[in-house]
């Protein structure tokens, strides 16, 4: 008798254990290595369990950066560390043709000098808090003859608590002077020291020439000052990316925090302190104060625009220059030597200098702007109040998507977006993931 009344007590358990697994939600991980060998399923994965990465894939003359979720544009990386499964899946591999060094620490990132014509991927946030006393960090091709021209992919990552006080330096910044070179995907958090150089200071770089910045920002205190401000020929250049832009591109990248330069003639701006030589600024906006001393050109975008082109931007932040000296401010550019403003947007409370423009202020040469707006709340505080104010718009309407949609033909299908919070004014897709 005690023997099968066993046999039926194993029986209940073994049906109700099953019941129990059927009710459990199991899913499927597929790998797409996009070119690489083959990477095998996982199976059976529990809901709501973390997952290992499988053994990455090889591809000859690629280097693998990771898997992502989107297969087209990889701005959503799993993260398997944390990322939990709740539904079948395809994890899609990305790659980067040819070889690139991973860069892991702020050693490796130390590294690059040494080798100024790679290719670099950043596989993880990097604090340069280790770097940050007495001059702080060593710009990478930090002079004429010593520029990076190599590749550099933040892979969507970030480099914190850079700080530099080199003031008789000058190339200034992350990167000192990038010629023939490119950096992408990357955010430079600069430190309470801030970023402080002589003539060419930005928070990515200080100089580009025949260069690419895409997908990057900056947030902290950037600074330029010359050795001599008081000397005729002395220049400094301050910009939220870059403080010079020669025959270069800058596009989708953003700038929060104060920039400011001094000297005979300084030159700041939310992105870049000049931009000239058929460069171009594109799908860039800028939050920071802009400032500039002595015989100054402040501008949200651009101190000043040379025979290049600015478009699908804004700017937010209060920019002045120094009055006493004749000093111009725009709400985009401060002054003009030829070039093209178009589909742009001031949203500034302040504009101060002897020279204030909502748009542009003084222009010294052939200027093409078009379809450009400001707000009318804004300030302009100047002896000569000329160049380009733009069309007047409320700040109501610059919280509204279709004024930068329709208004101004801006792409909100692959480019910008408005806050998920309501309220704000236009972000990068790509700072949200998508």
């Amino acid at each position: 008798m005690k023997k099968y009344l066993l046999i039926l007590l194993i029986a209940i358990c073994v049906v109700s254990c099953g019941d129990k697994d059927k009710n459990i939600s199991t899913y499927t991980v597929k790998f797409e290595s996009n070119g690489g060998s083959a990477v095998e399923p996982l199976t059976r994965v529990v809901s709501g369990s973390i997952i290992n990465a499988p053994e990455d894939p090889v591809w000859a003359n690629h280097t693998f950066v990771g898997w992502f979720t989107d297969d087209e544009t990889f701005v959503r990386p799993w993260d398997f560390a944390t990322k939990v499964v709740t539904a079948d899946m395809v994890l899609y591999a990305r790659w980067l043709e040819g070889v690139w060094t991973k860069v892991r620490t702020a050693t490796d990132l130390d590294a690059v000098r040494e080798d100024l014509a790679g290719n670099y991927l950043l596989m993880n946030d990097i604090s340069l808090a280790d770097y940050s006393s007495g001059e702080g960090w060593r710009p990478i091709g930090d002079s004429w003859h010593t520029a990076f021209t190599g590749k550099f992919d933040g892979n969507d990552y970030t480099i914190t608590n850079l700080t530099i006080n080199r003031p008789e330096e000058d190339f200034v910044g992350l990167f000192g002077f990038i010629d023939g070179g490119s950096v992408a995907n990357l955010g430079v958090e600069i430190g309470a020291g801030g970023v402080n150089g002589g003539i060419y200071v930005g928070g990515v770089a200080g100089y580009i020439e025949n260069s690419i910045i895409t997908n990057c920002y900056s947030t902290g205190s950037i600074s330029s000052y010359s050795y001599f401000p008081f000397v005729a020929s002395s220049y400094s250049y301050s910009g939220g990316i870059t403080g010079y832009v020669y025959s270069s591109t800058i596009t989708k990248c953003y700038s929060i925090g104060d920039i400011s330069s001094s000297s005979s003639f300084a030159y700041s701006g939310g992105i870049a302190g000049i931009v000239s030589d058929n460069s171009t600024i594109t799908n860039c906006y800028s939050t920071g104060n802009i400032s500039s001393v002595l015989r100054s050109y402040s501008g949200g975008i651009a101190g000043n625009l040379r025979n290049s082109i600015i478009t699908n931007c804004y700017s937010i932040g209060r920019i002045s220059s120094d009055f006493s000296y004749a000093g111009s401010s725009g709400g985009i550019a401060g002054t003009v030597n030829t070039g093209t403003i178009t589909n742009c947007v001031a949203i500034n409370s302040l504009i101060n200098g002897r020279y204030a423009g909502g748009i542009v202020s003084l222009i010294y040469g052939p200027l093409m702007t078009s379809n450009n707006f400001a707000v009318d709340e804004i300030v302009l505080m100047g002896d000569e109040t000329q160049g380009d104010n733009g069309t007047p718009k409320t700040l109501t309407e610059f919280r509204t998507r279709d004024t930068y949609e329709t208004g101004l033909g801006w792409d909100f299908a692959t480019v910008w977006k408005m806050p998920a919070s309501g309220g704000g004014f236009p972000i990068f897709r790509w700072q949200v993931g998508q």
